[in-house]
């Protein structure tokens, strides 16, 4: 939903929150199509949501280091 989001020029403060707050609540169960989408949404957006930002950065590093592609 966040990359949806993102293609309006709307701001939404309330709405970002939800997304945000959802997000980093099962950003462990995401595929790597599913972390790119809010990092996509935050970066068109200017969004800088530092708690999402920084657990969707965990999670693509766990999934980097889980099929063994050297950082």
């Amino acid at each position: 939903m966040a990359w949806s989001f993102s293609c309006l020029a709307v701001a939404h403060q309330p709405l970002r929150e939800a997304i945000s707050s959802a997000s980093i609540k099962k950003i462990w169960e995401a595929s790597s199509q599913t972390l790119s989408n809010p990092a996509w949404a935050c970066a068109t957006q200017q969004w800088q949501d530092w708690p999402l930002i920084h657990a969707l950065a965990a999670a693509a590093r766990n999934m980097i280091s889980e099929v063994g592609i050297p950082c």
